[in-house]
């Protein structure tokens, strides 16, 4: 049985980031465990109108210590941090990318 709840609680969902390398390489072992929070189709259509950028600015409202820095410690959510990760085009793609599939009700791929 299906029931139809507000969705209040942030849902932990993998970004899988593709990063491109010299030579038309791509790195794909990288990713982090991102907290998205569930939007109303009516607030997702005014947002799109925004922008990428403020669609996860308003989406990603945290993430798991699995995303560090250039010395391996975790780094803490912060609004300045999100904003840098929606300033890389690669990185912005992957998590509306993860975000789109977890509101699609497609499982994670691995």
């Amino acid at each position: 049985m299906f029931v139809l709840r507000e969705e209040t609680e942030p849902l932990h969902w993998p970004v899988r980031i593709s990063r491109p390398l010299s030579g038309g390489k791509i790195d794909k072992r990288f990713g982090f465990t991102a907290h998205f929070r569930v939007l109303p189709v009516e607030q997702l259509d005014k947002l799109r109108r925004a922008g990428d950028r403020e669609i996860i600015a308003q989406i990603l409202v945290g993430w798991e210590p699995d995303l560090c820095d250039e010395h391996s410690q975790p780094l803490p959510f912060s609004a300045e941090t999100r904003d840098r990760l929606a300033g890389i085009a690669y990185i912005k793609l992957a998590i509306l990318e993860a975000y789109w599939e977890m509101m699609s009700g497609r499982e994670a791929k691995n």
